[in-house]
């Protein structure tokens, strides 16, 4: 195989990584913010509880992710 076409296949390999854990990022606030909107739209404890676990759970993490990946790559 020629090196350019390796070099171009190993962009897309590292391109797909980075937009997956964009979209993973993206879906986690997305989710983050609606668990948080139905908290505030009918308020309790246990909604609030739930909307804080899910940010501190899943999108804090992928946030921490998303950030050394991007850190490692150069961008």
């Amino acid at each position: 195989m020629a090196p350019e076409l390796k070099a171009v296949v190993q962009f897309v390999q590292i391109a797909q990584q980075v937009i997956a854990l964009r979209i993973l990022t993206y879906l986690g606030f997305i989710v983050s913010s609606a668990l948080f909107g139905v908290a505030l739209w009918q308020p309790s404890w246990e909604r609030a509880v739930t909307a804080s676990l899910f940010a501190v759970l899943v999108y804090w993490p992928s946030l921490r992710i998303e950030s050394k990946s991007s850190a490692s790559s150069g961008e």
